[in-house]
């Protein structure tokens, strides 16, 4: 992870890899209950793929001494409240 965020090659990398898993993780989420458009799906893939890079980031920028998952618990914790209000609407 150390090399992972400094090294621009590798960052382009990843982020074109987190673009895939996006574009495969959309139709599921359309699929799944019926409850979101195609844009929206869309919308909530490339939140949750990229959130989770943000989070996996600030991790690194902090120093790596915490572990990972309080940062992704954290950084994801306002899509949850989002999604879980979204949902009772």
């Amino acid at each position: 992870m150390r090399y992972f965020f400094p090294e621009p090659f590798v960052r382009m990398a990843a982020c074109a890899a987190l673009d895939r898993a996006s574009q495969r993780i959309a139709p599921l989420l359309a699929r799944a209950g019926g409850e979101l458009t195609e844009t929206q799906a869309r919308v909530a893939a490339n939140t949750l793929v990229f959130g989770y890079f943000a989070a996996l980031e600030q991790w690194y920028l902090d120093g790596g001494e915490q572990p990972i998952a309080d940062y992704v618990e954290e950084g994801m914790a306002p899509l949850l409240a989002t999604w879980s209000e979204a949902r009772r609407s």
